[in-house]
């Protein structure tokens, strides 16, 4: 489990665009593993960053 997405909530509470930059940047560089359960949660749980 993701440590409570904590890191992403608070960024989703800043919608700083360094932020976002950031949040996108992981979800790229993460996209070659995204069966993997652990990606799909993160995924989820940062998916307002990436419409944000």
């Amino acid at each position: 489990m993701v440590e409570d997405g904590w890191p992403f909530t608070l960024a989703g509470e800043l919608q700083s665009a360094r932020s976002r930059s950031y949040a996108n940047d992981l979800r790229r560089r993460l996209e070659p593993y995204k069966s993997e359960p652990i990606v799909i949660e993160l995924n989820e749980q940062t998916k307002e960053l990436a419409l944000a």
